[in-house]
């Protein structure tokens, strides 16, 4: 039968169902409560999700005022603060790889290149290349003019020489662990694709013999330089 609302307060049996609701409601509510991180959160999350839990207000007071009578939970487990505060950059090979941020005239001149130890000791191949037995032009400077420049155990390196370490054909996010040398810096090659493109140029097809494979420890004595680009010349 069809009540009015001021005769549904006085109604036992719809009083009854509403305070059954009601429980439910708080209950769920309060389960929801604890199995939030509260300490570290102000909002509420579907247990082990970064699902929001979002409650639908019961009063129905406030259900009355709201559009389309639904209106949210106004608590202070229904809010989500975030702190406005300038963001921290980190001056990394990543950033720089992202950003030119370099500004010629105020970069200091990076210091002289070092005596790198060979990763492989004695390495009798690095001073005049050969693949199967037979040896071939290099691109890059010369390892015995003017003047000798490795013993088997070291090298001194210079400008125009391909370094990497034992992995560099491995791509740890940043590019490859091979680098160019120039102006005292090392430029990393980004991949494959970037450092086969400078074949004919900077080096043969014979590459995988022209590489010098340094210690890794000595990679980090050498100031980082700009990632090489695709070569299109």
């Amino acid at each position: 039968m069809p009540f009015t609302e001021q005769e549904l307060q006085n109604y036992q049996f719809y009083l009854q169902l509403k305070e059954e609701r009601d429980k439910k409601y708080q209950d769920f509510y309060e389960e929801a409560i604890s199995e939030s991180d509260s300490t570290t959160r102000n909002h509420l999350l579907v247990k082990d999700t970064n699902t929001l839990y979002s409650f639908e207000d019961i009063d129905e007071e406030r259900r009355k005022e709201a559009p389309f009578g639904r209106i949210g939970l106004d608590d202070d487990n229904h809010y989500v603060e975030k702190i406005n505060q300038y963001p921290t950059f980190l001056k990394n090979e990543k950033f720089e790889a992202t950003i030119d941020s370099e500004i010629n005239s105020l970069i200091p001149l990076a210091p002289s290149l070092p005596t790198a130890r060979l990763h492989k000791q004695p390495d009798d191949n690095v001073l005049s290349p050969k693949k199967n037995g037979v040896g071939f032009t290099i691109l890059g400077p010369s390892r015995e003019l003017p003047n000798v420049r490795t013993n088997g155990y070291t090298i001194d390196l210079v400008n125009g020489d391909v370094i990497g370490a034992s992995n560099w054909n491995t791509n740890e996010g940043f590019g490859l662990n091979l680098y160019f040398l120039e102006e005292n810096r090392k430029r990393r090659f980004p991949s494959m694709k970037v450092f086969k493109s400078y074949v004919g140029t900077l080096i043969t097809r014979q590459y995988e013999q022209e590489i010098i494979i340094i210690n890794e420890d000595d990679l980090d004595l050498i100031l980082n330089g700009k990632p090489m680009q695709f070569n299109v010349g």
